[in-house]
């Protein structure tokens, strides 16, 4: 590495450093020590972000209550979003449904 570059990565660091006392309340020195005895280390950069894309899901299961009787959901050919089960009224199962 050259002397340029590892100045630009010394001065990001210090940079790093700096930020992490001034929102923690302590002092630099002390950040530094903390970093460096749990070997934490900056990360090169905010990492890539992991998506779960569901296509299909189904649950069953025995409603118990008022009424009883047997449910089966099935949803397939899902595209990309947020998906939710919801209902005209409160107390309906669907949050012990998926349970």
């Amino acid at each position: 590495m050259s002397k340029k570059a590892t100045a630009a990565t010394e001065k990001k660091k210090l940079g790093w450093l700096d930020n992490i006392a001034e929102k923690s309340g302590y002092d630099r020195k002390i950040v530094e020590r903390f970093l460096k005895k749990y070997n934490i280390k900056q990360s090169p950069n905010t990492g890539t972000p992991k998506r779960v894309n569901f296509l299909d899901i189904s649950f069953s299961g025995q409603k118990k209550g008022e009424f009883n009787n047997d449910f089966k959901f099935e949803f397939a050919d899902l595209n990309a979003g947020v998906w939710g089960i919801l209902s005209d009224k409160n107390g309906k199962g669907k949050t012990t449904a998926p349970k």
